[in-house]
């Protein structure tokens, strides 16, 4: 029994990790892209488009077509300069990510280190 609470404390522990990296990283990536995007002048009804865009990969080769005659210097520097943002905000993003785990990795550590007690006279073979 103890082995299951033990098993099941791990899991649910590696899914809260994940959720709570993830959801700090899509804050972190949209936020960060949203203000870069305001900075560079984009339109604020494109600032919604582009994050949908970075955050789901990019579009569908059917909504890539409605943008295939649009070759202009100005959107081809303007795209450009969104292309940099969203690396910015994504590597942003993941430098928090890996902040949190490394984070959550220490206090593990110390919880374990404070808690593991070793009885009188008892051995632990690897």
């Amino acid at each position: 029994m103890v082995a299951w609470g033990t098993i099941a404390g791990g899991e649910l522990g590696a899914v809260v990790g994940v959720v709570v990296r993830g959801a700090a990283f899509d804050a972190k990536l949209a936020g960060g892209l949203g203000s870069r995007l305001t900075q560079l002048g984009v339109p604020k009804g494109f600032n919604g488009f582009v994050i949908h865009l970075v955050t789901s990969g990019g579009l569908s080769p059917s909504q890539a077509a409605k943008f295939e005659g649009s070759h202009t210097v100005h959107i081809a520097h303007l795209a450009t300069r969104v292309i940099h943002a969203a690396y910015v905000a994504f590597g942003s993003g993941l430098r928090l990510s890996f902040d949190i785990a490394g984070a959550l990795l220490l206090v593990g550590a110390v919880v374990a280190a404070l808690t593991v007690r070793r009885g009188e006279g008892e051995r632990y073979e690897l």
